[in-house]
């Protein structure tokens, strides 16, 4: 981290007795939303955008709120004053489009009366007079608890731009169907990868976002991370996967505030104005700005990929059990090194390539990432779904690679087990692996036979093909 940001971390958490993972973590969300999805990093191989979905996970009492709102505040304060310089041009605009309609109803009822070509002409010019007359909506740099619907509509609006910051985890819940009913991962899977998103409006043409970059700082507690790997679809549609898990150590019990100073103030107004700086610069650019890289920093990601992450990601790999999260790392790593190279050189970020000592920085804050997934994966895979999914996977990877299918007789009688006494209880753990790829349904015989058919399953080509 730069000086102005390090600095900030290590006082914010000796003044809270907070670790200094939840105050670094955050400042990685924060220079996320102050990028506001303007900034991406061309590898030379394919492009990163530089937003990213992070969640730190602490216990009750461990003063995540006062940390969330000291490293936050600046984006808030940022914000209203966006928002003070943008009202009187809504105001006006408002004025400006209220007029135009009256002028246009005035129109239309002339047009009506006089039943000429020429009053005609004069209601239809008036009508594409008003309906050329945007109000630019309030600027917005936060959102919190929000539907996912709203979120899409909130991304239209700014130009694809939003941060979804929050001190608790009530919005994994909405996302996972607290008031649809259904889970929704849409908007946050083509908001973290950059696709364009297309928004239905009801009587008139649909709206586009074109290049949508959400950012997604949550502190929550570590029982509601149970709660996010229980959404149905979360890890098969590869949302849990897209997420930077931190689950620091709790310290309480071991605080003492009694002798600890207040934070130095040139401390926070050096964070508070670099902050500032670099969002200013960043909503200048209504182009995306695309940072480079070194030839050096280049050919470290070549060996990241080559010779590091990718032999992890074979089954028996140390990534191999969360490859859909491991198959992400690169990418995190590439966008970490964007948002430490914007810290680093703020206003002048796109006049220089990014370095591979930048590179290496998000490397390690990669293999930080890293032990804490395999954690956190490693505690939801001890429910019991989870676990039948796990103890089925292995018994296929290892059977004889002699027939592409497998039936769920056949299946049930290689796992079964006090956790699964009866053949329907394997079913939620079957639903898992077709989530995520590993089986398949098979078709249903031509041919009917007597009694309850078996049902079969296609296996992923790479459980036999070995």
């Amino acid at each position: 981290m730069p000086t102005w940001i390090r600095d900030h971390v290590h006082a914010l958490a000796d003044q809270t007795q907070t670790p200094t993972d939840l105050a670094g973590c955050l400042s990685l969300a924060v220079l996320s939303a102050a990028a506001s999805g303007r900034v991406s990093v061309d590898t030379g191989m394919w492009t990163e955008p530089c937003c990213l979905y992070t969640v730190i996970a602490m216990e009750p009492a461990s003063r995540k709120s006062a940390v969330f709102g000291a490293m936050t505040a600046p984006l808030f304060e940022a914000e209203q004053h966006l928002a003070d310089q943008a009202a009187p041009r809504i105001r006006k605009a408002e004025l400006q489009r209220r007029v135009a309609l009256a002028q246009a109803k005035e129109a239309s009822r002339a047009a009506e009366t006089e039943g000429t070509a020429a009053a005609l002409e004069r209601a239809a010019a008036a009508v594409e007079e008003a309906a050329r007359i945007t109000v630019p909506a309030m600027p917005r740099l936060i959102v919190a608890d929000i539907t996912p619907e709203r979120l899409t509509s909130q991304l239209a609006e700014q130009d694809g731009g939003l941060a979804l910051l929050s001190a608790e985890g009530g919005f994994f819940a909405t996302m996972a169907g607290r008031y649809g009913g259904a889970p929704n991962f849409e908007t946050f899977l083509k908001a973290h990868s950059g696709d364009p998103i297309r928004i239905d409006r009801q009587g008139r043409a649909p709206d586009y976002v074109h290049r949508p970059a959400l950012t997604i700082g949550v502190v929550l507690q570590p029982e509601a991370i149970k709660d996010i790997f229980a959404t149905p679809g979360g890890r098969g549609r590869g949302m849990l996967a897209r997420i930077l898990y931190s689950v620091p150590p709790s310290n309480v019990g071991y605080r003492s505030i009694g002798t600890r100073a207040p934070m130095d103030k040139q401390v926070r107004q050096a964070y508070h104005h670099h902050l500032h700086q670099l969002l200013t610069w960043a909503r200048q650019h209504s182009a995306p700005t695309t940072l480079t890289l070194t030839d050096q920093a280049r050919a470290r990601v070549v060996h990241l990929h080559d010779d590091v992450i990718e032999p992890q990601l074979r089954p028996d790999g140390r990534l191999g059990r969360i490859g859909d999260w491991g198959g992400k790392l690169l990418g995190a790593i590439v966008r970490i090194a964007g948002l430490l190279h914007l810290a680093h050189h703020r206003e002048q970020a796109d006049q220089h390539p990014i370095e591979a000592t930048t590179l290496r920085a998000a490397e390690e804050l990669g293999q930080y990432y890293t032990e804490h997934a395999l954690a956190v994966f490693g505690e939801s895979e001890t429910d019991p779904v989870h676990a039948a999914a796990r103890k089925a996977l292995d018994w296929l990877q290892n059977r004889s690679p002699s027939n592409p299918a497998v039936s769920h007789r056949d299946l049930f009688a290689a796992v079964r087990c006090k956790a699964t006494p009866r053949s329907d209880d394997l079913t939620p753990a079957v639903e898992l692996l077709k989530e995520l790829g590993w089986l398949r349904q098979a078709p249903a015989p031509a041919v009917r036979t007597p009694g309850r058919p078996s049902r079969s399953y296609l296996l992923h080509p790479t459980l036999y093909q070995h």
